[in-house]
């Protein structure tokens, strides 16, 4: 928790603790220090450092309420400064008076708890907090019907049967959309295999999109428009989506904010790659950059969009130093499978350069990709046997070529259509004496599927094939030993 906490948090909690002299208040403060200034404190060390042992209940109750007078700060003095959004604000802020009306109003302060419900209502209505909107009505049923009359209390109650309904409508949308993303998240690089049951969770949400007034089914419907049709490939309907999205984001306080701001932006430079619209794609990743907090894993993704920006360009330059910048970014360094892929991409980017040495080198070094079966681990072989031919080291293929076979043949669902090609085209390669010309002859279509690249044989932009093997063999068919 103390990793996390931005130097004006820590100057909030440093003040708190000054305020509060006694000894017990004096150890959880010089325990925060510590681990301030040495994130890798281990229990033991701590324990030490206190003159405590480690499994004494009086460490961990000082570990706990420490815990516990960060959160205070946070929560209560910090709390107008830890919204991203209004709406998130607004929400907490609804939240605490209807805390304070309940507190009000059980001290017999009905008067006051009614302006406290009334001023949360006005800010739920504004922002669509529909839960806290039927908790509103609730407890305005006694305080108000009851003295009003039964007028008062069926306008009420019809608002909250309302409320109801909506909050089903909600839960409906949320759960179509989570229909259509979540077997994605848990089957990367796998087949669609669920597109008609997508198609049927994004005519359902469309549905309950058109049947209400929410921005937020709306939100959610256009999320899931955009991911329905980037599925079915469909980049022109994906992108028309994604600008509605942000149209969206941008001019209703209900779902604005600094992340959904960038995370739009983001969409856009995706699916602008998909679409070959390199430097419309450069515009929104760095839009998209502007608005995440250096540093976080968002930041991360969209500069991977503003990466293969430049390198589909052939901005190599801009690449290189967007690199550096990224390979000094604490995520990147703290985490063995990001910092793996941004090694990959300079990789590619040798690659391009005609550094093939160079290239090969970094590949033979990314261990922790090689654990990705399922992914990554693919594009490293695939690039490692095209550095290997450009070296003029044919006589080392063929043992590469088995390890990838061996590879490709662990993988049952994932969609490697496009691998086994690859494959092919170098077992043949092999075969006609490394002649690729006799290669292409002895393989028939393979070369052509490649090109194609239609239905199950589609190349990725944003995956493992960054350099497609069809371009850089078509290359070296036409004389030309630089990549494409």
């Amino acid at each position: 928790m103390i990793s996390t906490l931005t130097t004006r948090e820590v100057n909030a909690i440093r003040k708190f603790y000054r305020l509060r002299p006694q000894a017990d208040a004096n150890q959880r403060f010089r325990l925060f220090e510590k681990v301030l200034n040495d994130p890798e404190l281990s229990d033991m060390e701590a324990a030490s450092f206190l003159q405590k042992n480690v499994g004494d209940s009086a460490f961990s109750m000082v570990k706990r309420r420490l815990k516990d007078d960060i959160i205070k700060v946070l929560v209560w003095e910090q709390r107008h400064s830890k919204f991203r959004s209004k709406y998130f604000k607004s929400r907490f802020e609804c939240r605490l008076l209807i805390a304070e009306a309940e507190i009000l109003s059980s001290r017999g302060a009905n008067l006051l708890a009614i302006e406290h419900l009334y001023k949360a209502k006005r800010l739920a209505e504004q922002f669509e907090l529909t839960n806290e909107l039927v908790i509103i009505n609730e407890q305005l049923i006694p305080l108000v019907a009851t003295r009003e009359g039964l007028q008062t209390y069926s306008r009420i109650a019809q608002e909250s049967l309302g409320q109801f309904k909506l909050i089903q409508d909600k839960f409906k949308a949320q759960d179509y959309l989570r229909q259509l993303t979540i077997p994605n998240l848990f089957q990367a690089n796998k087949e669609f295999n669920y597109k008609i049951q997508a198609e049927e969770a994004s005519r359902e949400l469309r549905k309950l999109s058109e049947e209400t007034s929410s921005v937020e089914i709306r939100f959610w419907y256009l999320r899931s428009e955009v991911f329905y049709n980037h599925l079915r490939k469909d980049y022109t309907s994906a992108f028309q989506f994604a600008q509605d999205f942000l149209e969206l984001v941008k001019t209703s306080p209900v779902v604005y904010s600094i992340d959904n701001m960038g995370g739009a932006n983001m969409q856009l430079g995706m699916i602008s790659i998909y679409r070959g619209e390199y430097e419309s794609a450069a515009l929104f990743a760095n839009t998209a950059r502007e608005y995440f907090t250096k540093g976080s894993v968002n930041f991360v993704n969209a500069s991977d969009a503003l990466f293969l920006s430049f390198f589909y360009r052939g901005l190599y330059d801009e690449a290189i130093v967007l690199l550096d910048e990224m390979k000094k970014n604490r995520n990147i360094t703290r985490n063995h499978m990001l910092r793996s892929k941004w090694n990959f991409y300079d990789a590619q980017l040798h690659f391009r350069m005609g550094k093939y040495a160079e290239s090969l080198s970094i590949l033979q070094q990314q261990t922790d990709l090689f654990s990705d079966k399922s992914g990554w681990r693919i594009g490293i072989k695939i690039l490692e046997m095209m550095c290997i031919v450009e070296l003029g080291n044919d006589d080392w293929l063929d043992f590469r070529i088995e390890t990838f076979r061996k590879l490709l043949s662990d993988l049952r669902k994932e969609n490697i259509f496009r691998p086994k090609l690859i494959h092919q085209l170098f077992r043949f390669y092999i075969k006609s004496g490394y002649d690729w010309k006799n290669a292409i002859r002895l393989s028939g279509k393979h070369l052509t599927l490649l090109q194609e690249g239609t239905g199950e044989n589609s190349w990725d932009p944003l995956g493992y094939e960054m350099t497609r093997f069809d371009s850089w063999l078509s290359g070296r068919l036409n004389g030309s030993s630089r990549s494409v």
